[in-house]
């Protein structure tokens, strides 16, 4: 069995389904989780996740000094961060053919999905 007792983990994309499950089994091995999340609800996933081991933080992976702020934090609270993963997602409803999804959807996807998770692991690396 996995045991995490005594990690500090950051999820970025807290708010949503997957980054909600991955912190929920940090959690139920033992470490500390800091959620982080440029949706609305953040502070209600936290609560739902129970405990003291859980915080949130907002965090828009699109703009560099959100992340920069995200770790300034995550040092700050505890100590050393032990895990980082980055479940930010952009995607939303796009439809089929995709050439019919505006370039300007295609980039702020792509903003998240790729530089976003690049800054995240760029700025705790």
């Amino acid at each position: 069995k996995l045991s995490l007792e005594g990690h500090r983990a950051v999820v970025v994309g807290g708010a949503g389904t997957i980054g909600r499950a991955i912190a929920a089994a940090f959690l139920g091995e033992g470490a500390s989780v800091l959620l982080a999340d440029a949706a609305a609800g953040l502070e209600d996933v936290a609560r739902s996740l129970g405990g003291e081991r859980v915080e949130a933080a907002g965090c828009d992976v699109r703009d560099e000094a959100s992340v920069t702020r995200l770790v300034d934090r995550a040092f700050a609270v505890s100590g050393p961060v032990h895990l980082v993963y980055a479940a930010a997602i952009g995607s939303g409803a796009f439809g089929m053919p995709f050439w019919s999804v505006g370039v300007e959807r295609w980039e702020s996807v792509f903003a998240v999905n790729v530089i976003g998770a690049a800054r995240v692991a760029q700025a705790f690396g």
